[in-house]
């Protein structure tokens, strides 16, 4: 090979290469080593971070997954180990289980690489089981499987041995040429790591391995794996290299790697890096860089290399280093999020050591939110870093966390996790001290190892001071402990244990002082700081631990820290050379004794073997001259190691001392240079990053007010009022007059410092807007102090220059969200808070000041938002510094050079160019920007204040858009802007105009943000029907992106209403992942405040950047509005500068709409297709329901009567005084159907009970058999029929009751419903000893109380029974018991009935039992349900959802599963249902009126009321009783064969029942049913209804249209005929949109019967709309 040859193979990567061609013709057992270069060319894609590369190409490798190599291979890669035994077997060739060295030679080289193959699958497969095994019988047999395993690798070491000394003998060499590579490196690998995982085993595991003969020696474990690679202490370069062909002088070492050597190194990596952390024996650190420096240079981009860099400098005491390290493995790949957590792990270790703590806190919440490993862990690291964080709004997360720790422990091999056990304790203590803990984070930070491997200037700069404080505030109670931390005077446990950590971790800082760890990388400035202050460090750390001793025997809970303070004590006696007290120290802890413990503790048993044996400092660094002489038995007793350690920890000082940290970097002469002085006489450039950070929190407000830029923002100020006159009137009441009302009123003198109110009236303190004199809004104000404060206002140029301004403030005395009493947001409001005019001030404002304010603000959020050490975030720390440095609050020209320098990060003259920044830079940006105002309609506050909300926010937006030409906002909710339009015409059509310029976007496409689970199908397509109409009516366009930020219901059936309202995309921030066209904020919110950090999240919390790498970043005020705020523009004008310039931040665009956005995904993403899956408003709420059922039910009585003249209803007070007429009722609904209908049978009116089938006992009420058995249309009353299966309600017993009929029957006993019985199939629904009924569970939300509803609140119940049973209808027609339940202040009255009629008029279908209850309810915070415990089994229930049902599990075997346990049904016309069903039979649950449902394993229940008191302290309570139904169903068949969805819409569209008198006067009692539908049971005919472009002002409508909506209900496929009756005069069918665009015209024929026909085509859950248009209006009869 020629030199340019092998100069090229060095440029190409092993994953760069050709692949090797795939195999031709089938595969044969005989030739699977043909097969080893291509899973070795696999194996370097994966290696090289390109997995699903690599899984791929295996795939099409071997797609059946038959060959020797590519099954194993590819099986590990998947995570598979599990099977691959089994499926390996028969690749065997039945040399399997075999032993002998003798045998193997007879063997063929594939079948000893399949015996090889085969220990490698048992070896994963043993290793997962032990890890897993749940108790001790499964740990044994994975034991045993590991024993057949390191039996094969045994013998097949042997076999090499053997090979290798006959070649040797022979003069072959060392090696036998006739064993390839591939079988030597696995060889290699499985003899090396057996004997590294023996040799590391706790002495108990050991005992049981040594049971069956089985010993690891650890230094022969690292030799195999060291010689696969030909690594040696020796050199720096491997013998077996890859990359360099004649690498120390063997030209064929290119060939003799094997496909294991990489797996080998990393194994090595593995236990030098991480299990280093565990024990010391055999350690090589620098043997570990060798590696990696080797293989990084194979695979820049491997994420294994990268994360093992992390490791290696996170061991050298480099965390930051380290994590730069650890961001670049997770930048290296996406595609396996555990290395993800992995890293995170580590850099939440590493800010530990840097002592970063809300960087830290950021890692765990990450592993917090998706990771599994140790959910104990990390949600303690998050509570430790809030606790060390201090800030009391944590502090209910904190107490929330802690209480959740100890259910989330884990346990491996059938034991707790010990570290887990540790935390869980300290959860407990936390709770037992009242929220308290001493030093948290740093005893977190100490058993990571994250003290050991922080800086030295980090311990002693932070730690030492965090502990030395820690100390002093116990020491103020040392002559009282009892007083410490606590009120009652029982603090003295408290005291003691916290005194001994405080002091042991004194120690452990100050040993690391004197003693850093030595494989920490030291420069020499570092090195000669050790040593001057080595001794009283020493000193400080001796003290320290004999205090732990002498605090010993009063510590309480904490008893580990005498005994790791004994062992921390034996360390740096080590390292002093005091190597006789360094062994009494560790005998004492081998020993098992309490030492200074109180022995009736039991704390005493504390193994601390593994740790003295883990615990030497080791250096590879640093040549230890021990390593090569001393031989260490492979299992030493106490003893033995207890010598090891001392001998090793002593003679390392003594090394470590002697050379001085020479490992650090090393320092040649230095080169001659004239461009600066030999002699440096300067301090030198170092800095303290953390305290040059914490410094610029202090150049704005705060306690340097006075002299730092506050002090400078205005430059002039007056609030006197011969230049300020105050005027006020105060509307009465809660009234909210019209501007033209108000300026009607008599107005009175007003000053500064006056209160407003009460609740519902300038800064006020609250929310106002500003008018002018002549009534148009201009902008918005809200009061107060926090992020969303907007109290200035521009007073005209006009204005300056006539000398005179008069505006008009109104103010309303509500905070952003209402009034709560006690300033939480949910709370009840406090209807007597008042408000307080804190600033009516004239100020002339620095302008420069406060851009300089901005750019100071932009450059802070860079450094606290960027990653730890990139340069950008570096160079906006320095320049904030520089800042500081340059501003004299008596220098005014210290402010324009103060801005100069920000331009070293925001580019040169960047703020001349205004919007025009946007235009430079990167062409495609990241980070789309829009403003917004999310608003909620209807919250906490009257309709009234939402009105001013929305005048106050967007008339301050058009005022931005005026001052920022790039700004564009969007809103939604028609209704907001039909508010606007009606109250405050002038702003509306400012409002107009800037939808026409293209600024404002209306969006949404709905009448308000509505809730998509409760309102039924038909509710919902209203909702964007007159949403859509809307602005197609006042803006001529409709919207093209549905709206739905916050809400908290989202139907499975809104893409398809969505498209059907002629929209494409959608927004929300209420998913995880959807497939389609649909945005999840990666922000994790609608109200940025437009910061670095929001930027930052568009990439970070970005779900699908493979997809698409651009996000929305939806910014503004929010919820109680206000919408974007000056600053924010101004902010995201820096943020663009600096993106221009640097790479480290997303570019940020601006000046698009949404719309615009979502184009630019559907051409991303090839239209989707490359996305994955994924004092209140109430009483307000409460008139206006009111008043529409009011106006409702007129309106249906006065169609009755067009239809009816001369009939009543039975509710008409007129009814009882009739005594002649006939019964009819109309039929709602197209089904056919029988109904059971109450008459009342009092006064005249008893003269009905002839048509009556049933009376009552006392006869006031008769009941009635109404049949509508043809369809829609109308029912009259009938006798009972022959297929009518008579009811009885019958006492059995004392309180046992039956009701039952022919085909079911129900039993109440002891109060509660033990038996539900199909009669006709002889089937018990209710498991034995189970019982149904009422139910009540406490309902104690984390905090959002009446919006959530926690899992745990099933965990604490209790079953309520029914009492005073009594038999009140005894059929034949209808049986009834009635029943009562007392609880607490409450009353629950209970009917349960049952009819001689099927729920339905479909084959088989059983009767309903029917629960009438009216509830009398007094409850707090408790919920009450009904359930029923079924003897059926399936793995999903089915609910009812918006024009089809939607499928939830009955079981929790994941998290995604358990939060499911609550299921939202929807109104439609109030129907609903839940079923649970199995092969042949199932039961439903009906309900009219209520919402929720569950089905948790077999029990299914129904949610009826809860108790919550915020925001509204009286929800539901009694002041009226409520009053509601529901109804248990049996059905033979499953759900998708049953007449469940029939049957909940009859049960929840009853009958209208009229009295005609004179039935020749009503001619639609002779019409047949309108419409029909043919030859598919599952597609409903949902909605009947005129055309919207109908005009109705006239009866002569020219061509008037019907429309119909229909669906499909089961989830199938359907061809069915409409059929229209031949009395309407339809000329044209259409199928359109929801908004009835026409979109294909249908042919219509004639039926036999004279009716016309059309067929439809549905497919699952489709919704259709036909327009039917008639001829010649008028009907024509039957």
């Amino acid at each position: 090979m020629s030199a340019e040859q092998q100069e090229l193979k060095l440029l190409v990567k092993p994953w760069q290469a050709n692949p090797p061609p795939f195999p031709k013709g089938p595969y044969s057992p005989a030739n699977a080593l043909e097969d080893i270069d291509g899973i070795t060319y696999a194996l370097h894609l994966f290696l090289g971070s390109h997995m699903v590369e690599s899984e791929q190409y295996c795939r099409e490798y071997d797609p059946k997954m038959e060959r020797l190599y590519f099954a194993t291979g590819f099986g590990l890669i998947q995570k598979r180990a599990a099977s691959l035994p089994t499926r390996l077997a028969g690749l065997v060739m039945g040399s399997l289980n075999t032993s002998g060295v003798g045998f193997i030679k007879t063997m063929t080289p594939v079948e000893r690489h399949a015996e090889l193959v085969y220990a490698e699958s048992l070896f994963e497969k043993a290793l997962l089981g032990i890890v897993y095994s749940g108790d001790w019988l499964a740990f044994i047999k994975e034991a045993l499987n590991m024993r057949t395993t390191i039996n094969i690798y045994r013998q097949l070491g042997k076999y090499l041995e053997a090979v290798d000394a006959e070649a040797e003998a022979t003069g072959l060499g060392c090696e036998d040429p006739s064993v390839d590579v591939h079988f030597r490196s696995g060889v290699y690998l499985g003899v090396g790591m057996s004997n590294l995982i023996l040799s590391m085993m706790p002495s108990k595991l050991l005992t049981i391995v040594e049971l069956f003969g089985y010993k690891g020696d650890r230094h022969a474990g690292l030799a195999y794996l060291q010689r696969a690679g030909g690594w040696s202490t020796d050199s720096d370069i491997p013998a077996v290299d890859i990359e360099c062909p004649v690498a120390n002088g063997c030209p064929s070492s290119a060939e003799q790697e094997g496909v294991r050597r990489t797996i080998c190194d990393m194994a090595l990596l593995i236990f030098h890096l991480v299990l280093s952390s565990f024990t010391f024996e055999g350690v090589d650190i620098r043997m570990a860089q060798k590696i990696l420096d080797y293989h990084i240079q194979r695979y820049p981009s491997g994420v294994f290399f990268l994360f093992g860099q992390g490791r290696l400098h996170l061991c050298r005491s480099q965390p930051a280093t380290a994590i730069e390290y650890y961001r670049k493995a997770m930048q290296a790949q996406n595609q396996y999020r555990n290395l993800y957590q992995i890293s995170f792990w580590e850099m939440a270790i590493a800010n530990l050591a840097l002592w970063e703590i809300s960087e830290s806190l950021d890692c765990w919440r990450s592993l917090a939110a998706e990771a599994t490993w140790s959910k104990a862990t990390y949600a303690y690291g998050v509570a430790v870093c809030l606790l060390q964080i201090g800030d009391e709004k944590h502090q209910s997360e904190v107490s929330e966390l802690m209480e959740k720790v100890p259910e989330l422990r884990q346990r491996i091999a059938g034991k707790s996790i010990p570290l887990e056990k540790f935390i869980a304790r300290k959860a407990r203590k936390y709770k037992q001290q009242g929220g308290r803990l001493a030093l948290p984070a740093l005893e977190f930070a100490y058993i990571f190892l994250a003290i050991a491997h922080a800086p030295r200037s980090v311990i002693l700069s932070q730690m030492l001071p965090l502990i030395m404080a820690q100390l002093a505030a116990i020491d103020e109670h040392a002559s009282a402990p009892a007083k410490y931390g606590t009120a009652d005077g029982n603090g003295e446990d408290e005291y003691w244990d916290d005194r001994a950590l405080a002091l042991f971790l004194k120690a452990v800082c100050l040993r690391y002082v004197a003693y850093p760890d030595p494989d920490a990388v030291l420069d020499l400035a570092e090195q000669a700081a050790v040593q001057e202050g080595r001794a009283e460090a020493e000193k400080g750390a001796r003290e320290a631990f004999e205090a732990v001793f002498d605090v010993g025997p009063k510590i309480v809970y904490d008893h580990y820290l005498v005994y790791y303070a004994h062992y921390e004590y034996a360390r740096l006696l080590a390292y002093q050379g005091d190597k006789d007290n360094a062994r009494m120290h560790l005998e004492l802890v081998l020993s098992g004794k309490p030492l200074e413990v109180k022995t009736s503790t039991k704390k005493g048993k504390y193994s601390m073997e593994r740790p003295v044996r883990a615990v030497s400092p080791h250096s590879a660094e640093v040549p230890l001259p021990w390593e090569a002489a001393t031989v260490r038995s492979p299992f030493p007793t106490p003893l033995t190691a207890l010598q090891a350690a001392v001998d090793d920890l002593c003679e390392l000082a003594n090394m470590a001392h002697h050379y001085g940290h020479a490992h650090g970097h090393s320092h040649g002469p230095a080169a001659e240079s004239s461009d600066y002085p030999k002699l440096n006489y300067g301090p030198g450039a170092k800095w303290i990053k953390h305290l040059t950070k914490d410094r610029l929190g202090t150049f704005n407000g705060g306690h340097f007010a006075d002299v730092n830029l506050s002090s400078v923002l205005y430059e002039h100020r007056i609030d006197n009022q011969e230049n300020i006159k105050l005027e006020v009137w105060s509307a009465p009441g809660l009234s909210k007059p019209s501007f033209d009302e108000a300026m009607k009123q008599k107005f009175r003198p007003a000053k500064k410092g006056e209160s407003f109110g009460p609740s519902f009236e300038f800064d006020p303190g609250c929310e106002a807007m500003i008018f002018t004199k002549d009534g148009t809004p201009l902008q918005g104000i809200t009061g107060g102090y926090g992020g969303d404060r907007r109290v200035e206002h521009i007073v005209p140029h006009s204005a300056v220059k006539a000398g005179r301004y008069e505006l008009v403030i109104e103010s309303s005395c509500n905070g952003m969200f209402g009034v709560p009493w006690n300033g939480d947001t949910i709370a009840p409001p406090d209807m007597n808070r008042y408000f307080q005019l804190a600033s009516a001030d004239l100020v002339v404002p620095n302008m420069d000041a406060w851009r300089l304010m901005w750019d100071f603000q932009t450059l802070r959020e860079l450094t606290d938002s960027l990653p730890g050490n990139t340069s950008l975030q570096n160079k906006a720390l320095t320049t904030a510094n520089a800042i500081m440095n340059e501003f004299d609050k008596g220098d005014p020209d210290s402010i324009l050079r103060a801005r100069k320098l920000a331009e070293e990060v925001f580019g040169q003259a960047w703020d001349e160019k205004g919007d025009k920044i946007y235009e430079e830079g990167p062409r495609k940006a990241q980070i789309w920007g829009i403003g917004h105002c999310h608003i909620d309609t209807a919250w906490l506050w009257p309709y009234r204040v939402t009105q001013q909300k929305v005048a106050r926010s967007w008339s301050t937006q058009v005022d931005l858009m005026d001052r920022y030409p790039e700004h564009r906002f969007t809103c939604s909710q028609a209704q907001q802007y039909k508010w606007l339009e009606q109250l405050y015409p002038p702003l509306f059509e400012r409002v107009k105009e800037k939808i026409l310029e293209g600024k404002f976007h209306p969006v949404g496409g709905s009448w308000v943000e509505n809730d998509s689970n409760m309102p039924s199908g038909e509710a919902l397509a209203r909702q964007f029907i007159f949403g859509q109409r809307y602005f197609e009516s006042r803006f001529g366009v409709r919207c093209k992106t549905a709206w739905l930020p916050d809400s908290f219901g989202l139907t499975g059936a809104l893409p398809q209403l969505i498209r059907l309202a002629d929209m494409d995309y959608f927004f929300t921030q209420k998913l995880s992942c959807v497939r389609g066209l649909i945005d999840q904020i990666h922000e994790d919110t609608y109200t940025a405040q437009a910061t670095v950090g929001d930027i930052n999240k568009g990439v970070t919390n970005h779900k699908n950047l493979e997809s698409s790498d651009v996000s929305l970043l939806v910014f503004g005020n929010g919820d109680g509005g206000g919408g974007p705020l000056e600053k924010m523009l101004a902010n995201l004008r820096r943020i663009r500068a600096t993106g221009n310039h640097s790479r480290d931040i997303p570019p940020v665009n601006m000046g698009h709409s949404v719309d615009e956005f979502f184009d630019v995904i559907a051409k991303d993403t090839d239209a989707g297709s490359k996305l994955p899956n994924c004092g209140m408003v109430y009483d307000d709420a409460e008139k206006l329901y009111a008043e529409v059922r009011k106006e409702g039910e007129a309106l249906i009585e006065e169609a009755f009567k067009a239809i009816f003249p001369p009939s009543l209803s039975l509710t008409d007070p007129g009814f009882k005084a009739k005594k002649s007429g006939t019964l009819v009722g109309i039929n709602t609904t197209f089904f056919p159907r029988r109904d059971i209908v109450e008459i009342p049978l009092v006064g005249a009116a008893s003269r009905l009970r002839s048509q009556v089938v049933q009376a009552s006992k006392d006869g006031s009420v008769g009941y009635a058999l109404m049949n509508c058995a043809a369809g829609g249309g109308i029912a009259y009353g009938t006798g009972m029929y022959a297929d009518c299966k008579p009811v009885s309600a019958v006492c059995a017993g004392a309180d046992h009751f039956v009701l039952k009929n022919a085909a079911v029957e129900m039993t109440v006993q002891g109060g509660r419903i033990t038996s539900l019985y199909d009669v006709a199939l002889e089937r018990q629904l209710i498991p034995e000893g189970e019982t149904g009924g009422l139910v009540i569970f406490d309902d104690r939300p984390n905090y959002w109380d009446a919006w959530d509803v926690e899992i745990h609140h099933l965990e604490k119940f209790k079953k309520l029974h029914f009492e005073n049973i009594s038999v009140v209808a005894e059929g034949p027609l209808r049986a009834s018991l009635k029943a009562e339940v007392k609880y607490g202040q409450s009353s629950i009255n209970v009917l349960i009935s049952l009819d001689a009629i099927p729920a339905s008029l479909k084959k088989n279908s059983r009767s309903l039992f029917r629960f009438d209850a009216q509830v009398d309810w007094h409850q707090r915070h408790e919920f009450l349900k009904f359930e029923l415990p079924l003897d059926i089994h399936n793995d999903n229930a089915t609910y009812e959802t918006q024009w089809g049902h939607v499928q939830r599990p009955t079981h929790k075997n994941t998290t995604w599963d358990m939060a499911k346990f609550e299921v939202c049904g929807h109104k439609l016309r109030v129907h609903q249902y839940a079923d649970l069903s199995e092969f042949g039979y199932g039961v439903a649950i009906l309900s009219e009126s209520k919402y929720g449902f569950s089905c948790r394993g077999n029990i299914l229940r129904i949610s009826l009321l809860r108790a919550a008191t915020a925001p509204d302290a009286e929800q539901d309570q009694g002041m009226c009783k409520h009053e509601f139904s529901w109804g248990v169903l049996p059905h033979q068949g499953h759900f998708l064969e049953s007449d469940v969805p029939i049957a909940g819409i009859l049960f929840n569209s009853p009958l209208h029942v009229r009295l005609l008198e004179d039935t020749s006067e009503a001619p639609l009692l002779k019409t047949k049913p309108g419409f029909t539908i043919d030859g598919a049971p599952n597609v409903f005919l949902e909605t009947v209804k005129r055309g919207l472009d109908d005009d109705f002002s006239t009866h002569d409508t020219v061509s008037p249209t019907v429309v119909l909506r229909l669906y499909e209900a089961y989830g199938g496929h359907a061809k069915p005929k409409l059929k229209i009756a031949s009395h309407i005069p339809v000329v044209k069918a259409t199928i359109t949109n929801l908004l009835e665009d026409e979109i294909e015209e249908l042919a219509l024929s004639q039926a036999e019967d004279s009716s016309l026909e059309t067929q439809l085509k549905f497919h699952g859950f489709e919704v259709k709309t036909l327009k039917l248009t008639l001829g010649k209006p008028g009907l024509v009869f039957a």
